[in-house]
């Protein structure tokens, strides 16, 4: 009788234990979902429950999707390609959202990646790893507020942003939207959108992307800033635009050639004429 307790509470941990790891573990399987057909990445996307998408396969004809907040969308290896339907958006992100491991295929004139104006913190968006056929914006106006942007390893390999009205102007210039443009409109200096951006390229010889290649910029020298940098180095602020104009540095350029190689804030881009 004395030795029936010990074993019987013993028994009682054991079991107590499988059903904590099963706990566990389906906990750990509602956040994550590996995904390889269409319908099962738009159903993740939609599903508040999942925080980490694995994208298994190449897909094509896709609907633009949202991540809602916290959402990750990455590959489960680096060739993995999204290719979305004809005159569709790509991927919108909203706030504390990682993208990677991906290339993105939109329409050369749309956005393969761009963000949700709508919310007031864009959080820590991350980039990393991405190739894109089609422009990366990222826009702060509207509602946004504050945010940082994290990009590195992204190549737009192909995009054409003459058709976006809105251009920036300054210095006697107007410059051309940018093949990856992350920019601050926001009138209020109060407004500051951090970046670390490394190993941005654009283009390809022969193949330019159109309009301008890579382009970060605040709303003028009286409104908002991006200011950008990367680990360990100083910070550089942008009030207005860093890109190409017409295959050349724009006159429009704050940040020079000599303040980017300070903050090791590194990009390339090939562009085609207006």
């Amino acid at each position: 009788m004395g030795g029936a307790r010990p074993r019987r509470t013993l028994g009682l941990l054991l079991l107590l234990s499988v059903f904590t790891a099963a706990g566990v573990q389906a906990v750990m399987s509602s956040q994550q979902r590996q995904v390889s057909t269409a319908a099962e990445l738009i159903s993740a996307a939609g599903d508040a429950a999942v925080a980490d998408i694995v994208v298994s396969a190449d897909l094509t004809e896709l609907p633009t999707l949202r991540l809602s907040a916290g959402k990750t969308l990455r590959g489960a290896n680096p060739s993995v390609i999204l290719r979305f339907a004809g005159g569709q958006d790509g991927v919108q992100l909203s706030s504390d959202n990682q993208i990677g491991n991906l290339e993105l295929q939109a329409d050369v004139g749309r956005r393969a990646l761009f963000n949700d104006t709508k919310v007031e913190d864009l959080g820590r968006l991350v980039l990393r790893n991405l190739r894109t056929i089609g422009v990366i914006q990222l826009l702060a106006r509207d509602k946004v507020r504050s945010g940082h942007v994290e990009a590195e390893r992204v190549d737009v390999v192909a995009g054409d942003a003459r058709s976006y009205g809105e251009r920036p102007k300054g210095y006697g210039v107007e410059v051309i939207p940018g093949a990856f443009m992350l920019w601050n409109q926001q009138a209020d200096r109060g407004t500051t959108i951090t970046a670390d951006l490394v190993g941005l390229s654009a283009g390809r010889a022969g193949a330019p992307v159109r309009g301008s290649g890579i382009f970060v910029s605040g709303a003028g020298d009286m409104g908002s800033t991006v200011t950008a940098a990367s680990p360990g180095a100083r910070r550089i602020a942008s009030r207005v635009g860093c890109s190409s104009f017409r295959g050349h540095s724009s006159t429009a350029c704050a940040t020079s050639a000599r303040s980017q190689r300070t903050a090791r804030t590194t990009w390339s881009w090939t562009t085609g004429a207006r």
